[in-house]
C-alpha cells in the first residue's frame, strides 16, 4: 500500500486566485478536510456555491477525468438524484493542469456545492431515513451498472476484492483483542467471499457511502431526507454488491441495533437494485470486512500521522460497530437480509412450501394461516388462570387439551397462543439439563411461545432433521 509523498498544502487566497482565473468565479475560499487533496469551499457574493478540488502533484489525470464522466453520466441516467454537477472551465474542459506557487504541477476542477449535514452529524437516524439511503445507492447502482471508464480500473484499499491486503499491517492494530477481531473477519473474507470472488457481479460503484459522505436536509416541519452524496475519489470497478455493504458498515456506526439499521438500508437498496441471493449470503462477511479494513487502515496511518485526526475520524466506532457486529450470527443476518429484500428466510423454506404444498392437496384439513393475521386465542395458563380455575386435575394433559379444544371451538380461531414468560405449575418434571447432583428442581417459568391447534393438523419441520417431513398430532 504505497502512500503518497507529502505535498505543500494550497492556501485559501492561492484558491480563490486560481477559481478566478481558470473558471472566471469570483469567490472565497474556505479549506475542507481531506487526506491527500486539497479542496476549499466556494461562496459567491450572490451566494452560489462551489467546490473546487486541487489535486496532489501525483493524481494522474485520468482519474480525475474518471470522476468527471462519471458525474457527467449520472446527468443522463439519475438526473433525479441530488449529486454534484461537474462545472466546465473558461476553456470548456472538465479539468484543467496548472502551476501552482510552489512550482507543481495540478488538476483542478469545479463542482456545484450540495447542502445538508451530514449523517454523522444528523439525528436520529430512523428507519425511513436509512430506507432512503438504501434506495438512493440502489438507483446509483442501476444507473452505473453499464458504466465503464478505463479510469475506474484500479487498485484501491477500499476495493472489497482485495480487503486481504490488511493482513499484512495487523501488527499496527493494537491491542491484541482488538487486533484479533480484525483477524477474525479476514478469516471469514478468505473462506467465505475470496473462493466465489469470480462469480459475482462488478460493475462501477461509487464505493465511499461512509457518514461523512452522505447528507441529509430537514427543513422546518418536514421528514429528513438524503439530501446527497459527496467525494467520488474511491469510484471504482469493483464488487457490485460492496456498494451495499459500505453503506451498512458506515450506517450501523453508534447504533446499538446494528442488523436492524443494516436491514432497513437493505430493503430499501434491494427495492431499487434487487440483489442475487449469493450476495446477500456474503454481505454479512462484507460488512465485517470493510470494517475491518477501516480500523486498520486508520491503526497504520496513525502511525505514520499522530496527530492528523482526519484520518481516524470513525476509528472510534467502528470499532465498536465491529464489535457488535461479531456478535450477530451470520446465518441470522442473512435471514434478516433476505426477508428485508422479501425473499424467504432461507432457500430451505422452498422445499417446505412445496411440501406443504403438497400435502394441502391431499388432506382437507390442513389450515394455512398467517399468524401475523390469524385470529388467536390468546390463553391465560398462570398460577391465577381463571381458564385452568382452581381444581389441579386440570393442568393434566387430557383435562387441558379438551378445555384447549374447547375455547377453539367457542372462539372460532384456529390457533391458540401459550403465552412468553409467564409464572405456571403445569411442570412435573425436572429442569432440562439438570445434573444427577442438582436438587430436584422444576420450572416455574415458560420461556417459549406454545401454538395449540386441533388434533390432526398437519404439521411440518421448517428444516430437515433425522426424520423430515410432516407428521400429524
Amino acid at each position: 500500500m504505497r502512500e503518497a509523498p507529502v505535498a505543500k498544502p494550497i492556501t485559501e487566497s492561492e484558491a480563490a486566485e486560481i477559481a478566478r482565473r481558470l473558471f472566471g468565479i469570483e469567490a472565497a475560499a474556505h479549506a475542507l478536510a481531506g487526506e491527500y487533496d486539497d479542496n476549499f469551499r466556494l461562496r459567491e457574493a450572490e451566494g452560489s456555491e462551489f467546490v473546487l478540488k486541487i489535486m496532489h502533484p501525483d493524481r494522474e489525470r485520468g482519474f480525475v477525468e474518471m470522476q468527471c464522466a462519471v458525474l457527467q453520466h449520472l446527468v443522463t441516467t439519475a438526473g433525479e438524484l441530488p449529486l454534484p454537477r461537474v462545472v466546465p472551465s473558461l476553456r470548456g474542459e472538465s479539468c484543467v493542469q496548472t502551476t501552482v506557487n510552489d512550482g507543481s504541477r495540478r488538476i483542478v476542477w469545479l463542482l456545484t456545492y450540495l447542502h445538508g449535514k451530514t449523517l454523522a452529524e444528523f439525528q436520529p437516524h430512523t428507519p425511513e431515513l436509512l430506507e432512503e439511503l438504501g434506495r438512493f445507492l440502489g438507483k446509483l447502482s442501476c444507473a452505473l451498472k453499464d458504466f465503464s471508464h478505463p479510469g475506474a480500473q484500479r487498485e484501491l484499499k477500499w476495493d472489497a476484492s482485495r480487503a486481504a491486503w490488511i493482513r499484512d499491517y495487523l501488527q499496527y492494530v493494537e491491542p491484541v483483542p482488538r487486533r484479533m477481531l480484525a483477524q477474525r473477519f479476514l478469516g471469514l473474507f478468505e473462506t467465505d467471499v475470496a473462493p466465489k470472488l469470480a462469480s459475482l457481479r462488478r460493475s462501477v460503484i461509487y464505493g465511499d457511502a461512509n457518514d461523512h459522505n452522505v447528507l441529509v436536509a430537514c427543513g422546518p416541519g418536514e421528514a429528513a431526507r438524503i439530501a446527497g452524496v459527496i467525494d467520488f475519489g474511491d469510484t471504482h470497478y469493483g464488487i457490485t454488491v460492496s456498494e451495499l455493504a459500505t453503506a451498512v458498515a458506515y450506517t450501523i456506526l453508534g447504533k446499538k441495533d446494528v442488523l436492524a439499521a443494516a436491514a432497513a438500508v437493505v430493503a430499501g437498496y434491494c427495492a431499487e437494485f434487487p440483489v442475487t441471493e449469493d450476495e446477500i449470503a456474503l454481505l454479512y462477511t462484507l460488512v465485517g470486512a470493510r470494517l475491518a479494513v477501516s480500523v486498520v487502515n486508520s491503526a497504520h496511518r496513525k502511525s505514520l500521522k499522530p496527530d492528523d485526526a482526519y484520518v481516524t475520524v470513525s476509528e472510534a466506532p467502528a470499532w465498536e460497530a465491529l464489535e457488535r457486529w461479531a456478535k450477530i450470527f451470520p446465518r441470522f443476518a442473512n435471514y434478516t437480509f433476505r426477508a428485508a429484500c422479501g425473499l424467504a428466510p432461507s432457500t430451505k423454506w422452498l422445499a417446505v412450501e412445496r411440501h406443504l404444498a403438497q400435502s394441502a392437496a391431499g388432506a382437507a384439513s390442513i389450515f394455512d394461516a398467517d399468524l401475523r393475521s390469524e385470529p388467536a386465542a390468546v390463553l391465560d395458563l398462570s398460577v391465577g388462570s381463571t381458564f385452568l380455575g382452581a381444581d389441579p386435575s386440570l393442568s393434566e394433559t387430557a383435562q387441558l387439551s379438551a378445555a384447549i379444544a374447547e375455547e377453539l371451538k367457542r372462539s372460532g380461531a384456529h390457533v391458540a397462543v401459550g403465552r412468553y414468560d409467564e409464572a405456571r405449575l403445569l411442570y412435573d418434571a425436572p429442569q432440562f439439563g439438570a445434573s444427577k447432583n442438582q436438587t430436584d428442581e422444576r420450572r416455574t417459568i415458560h420461556l417459549g411461545i406454545d401454538l395449540f391447534v386441533e388434533p390432526g393438523t398437519p404439521l411440518c419441520a421448517p428444516l430437515a432433521s433425522s426424520q423430515a417431513g410432516c407428521r400429524t398430532r
